[in-house]
This record gives C-alpha cells, structure tokens and sequence, in this order.
C-alpha cells in the first residue's frame, strides 16, 4: 500500500503517489516598475489652499507626484502625506521647515 508520508530520503509523496521534492529557500525575483508607466491622476487639485495640507497637495499634484513620492523626499510615512492632505491632523512644527522648502524650490532640486 502506498501511503503518504515522509521516506527516508526526505522525499514526500503527493495526493496522485508521485514524489515531490522538497524546496527550501527559493526566491523569485522579477523586476519591475513601482510605479505605473504613465501618470493617471483623477484626483482635483486644490483651488483654495487654505491648510498647508492643500497646499501640499496641490503642488504635489501640479508636479505629478504620488503621496509616496512625497513621502520619500520629505523623509515620512506615505500615511503621514495622506493624513495631512485630508486634514486628520497637522504636520509637526519639525517638518514645517522641510514642508515649506520643498513647496518653495523648483521640482528638480526635489528629487532624492
């Protein structure tokens, strides 16, 4: 009788009687993109910007960036961009002054 179970070898049989082996420590690995290819935003911009929230938004949207990307240059949780966008609290007073330089600059001194 052919029953299921570890052999000796440390080959197990499957539910059809066929041995599998064992496979340990396998990874796969496929590159690609983190992003979509192209900008697909459907998100409004801002017209008044009467929080720095808005104003985050606002300009991150002029410049085609996800709250991800903003996130990583501002050095906080994409979480954190999204709270403050939708007004569930304020930023810090340590992140004013990054706020408020990354708002000011021209796009391309932003990238990191």
């Amino acid at each position: 009788s052919a029953s299921i179970g570890t052999r000796a070898w440390g080959h197990r049989k499957n539910r059809t009687g066929t041995l599998a082996l064992p496979i340990r420590d396998v990874r796969i690995v496929v590159p690609r993109p983190s992003y979509p290819d192209r900008w697909k935003c459907t998100q409004v911009v801002p017209t008044e910007t009467s929080t720095i929230g808005d104003k985050l938004k606002k300009v991150r949207l002029q410049r085609h960036l996800f709250q991800a990307d903003l996130a990583r240059q501002l050095g906080v949780d994409p979480a954190t961009i999204h709270n403050w966008e939708c007004k569930i609290y304020p930023p810090a007073k340590r992140y004013m002054s990054r706020i408020e330089n990354w708002i000011t600059k021209p796009p391309s001194e932003n990238k990191s």
